[in-house]
């Protein structure tokens, strides 16, 4: 098995709001976005700009401009 077939295999199997949650706690959900401080920032935000969408498994930080899958949260 190879790095791709590796990481393809990673992106099916891993949630990323389970692995979000590991990290940040429960987010606010905001119809199908969950919402977190942002893990990113030097502190932490006072209001949450850090979004995960788990139909799409990706992330945003509106803060940082951040974002991408699992494997680039962890």
């Amino acid at each position: 098995m190879d790095y791709k077939e590796i990481k393809k295999l990673v992106l099916q199997k891993v949630d990323i709001k389970t692995v979000v949650d590991h990290y940040l706690g429960s987010g606010k959900q905001v119809g199908k976005q969950f919402f977190y401080r942002s893990p990113f920032k030097e502190g932490f935000d006072r209001t949450p700009s850090f979004a995960v969408l788990p139909s799409k498994q990706i992330f945003k930080c509106f803060s940082t401009n951040k974002g991408g899958n699992v494997i680039k949260f962890v």
